[in-house]
């Protein structure tokens, strides 16, 4: 998407956080869950993002940092379609999967898996040792 500056670089991460208590970080009661990050460059003056996970209710404001956009979402498990708000304009991200939504929209989708794998579970150290067989 051409910016003021030029092109927008729109970049999207997940991570998960097995022992994050993800209510204290976000306010919400209970233990667990998916965490994502998401994130984006963009030259806009204002990020958000808006989701399935809340029926498209709210708008979430990304935080700046530098010339990057980000904020960290709770999602339960299943798959949820989103949407980038930048200066008031639906934006997709080129990055990621998208798929119609059935009323002639595209959005893109992230899929949370019910359970994590063992691997995900071990320490970034210990996925290295096993990787590396040290």
């Amino acid at each position: 998407m051409p910016g003021p500056s030029g092109p927008s670089r729109l970049v999207h991460s997940s991570t998960y956080y097995p022992d994050l208590d993800v209510p204290a970080l976000l306010g919400q009661q209970g233990k667990g869950g998916a965490i994502y990050t998401f994130s984006v460059s963009s030259p806009a003056r204002e990020v958000c993002i808006r989701g399935d996970w809340d029926g498209w209710v709210s708008s979430t404001p990304l935080e700046r940092k530098g010339d990057t956009w980000q904020v960290l979402l709770r999602l339960s498990p299943g798959t949820h379609q989103y949407k980038y708000v930048m200066d008031g304009h639906w934006t997709l991200d080129p990055c990621t999967v998208t798929c119609p939504d059935g009323h002639g929209n595209t959005n893109n989708w992230v899929h949370v898996l019910a359970s994590v794998p063992p691997s995900a579970q071990s320490s970034p150290r210990e996925r290295e040792r096993k990787y590396h067989g040290r």
